[in-house]
């Protein structure tokens, strides 16, 4: 008897289906093409048997919450890293910091023979003194 009324799939068990889902973390050109059918009887496989539904929808969940752990793990990784370059006095490291965290900017001008950067904190381009010299 074939799976959900669709012929073709009486020829790959629902066991295979429910693996390969997980497996392509229910992604559904990804699984369509594993199984070696259209997406669009994918989707009428899913229309026609709850657990398939249910399984993709889970597979998905899953991979969300993998992912939100492996971009958590970055941003770690990267702040210590950034923590290491700035412990080292690492010039681009610290400027960086400067300015995607203290609002730092710089005005560069320029002539044919000389370039001045000025370095402007947000306290004193707001005509404050800053509540923390160093």
């Amino acid at each position: 008897m074939a799976i959900a009324g669709i012929p073709i799939l009486d020829q790959i068990p629902l066991e295979d289906i429910l693996k390969t889902i997980h497996q392509k973390s229910g992604l559904i050109n990804r699984i369509a093409e594993e199984l070696k059918i259209s997406n669009a009887t994918f989707y009428t496989l899913m229309d026609k048997n709850q657990e398939v539904k249910t399984a993709v929808e889970e597979a998905r969940r899953n991979h969300i919450r993998f992912l939100a752990d492996e971009d958590e793990e970055h941003v770690k990784l990267a702040y210590a890293s950034l923590k290491s370059h700035l412990q080292d006095k690492d010039i681009t490291a610290t400027i960086f910091t400067l300015k995607t965290k203290a609002g730092y900017n710089e005005k560069v001008i320029s002539d044919a023979t000389v370039t001045q950067i000025f370095v402007q904190s947000p306290f004193e381009a707001n005509g404050q003194s800053n509540p923390n010299p160093t």
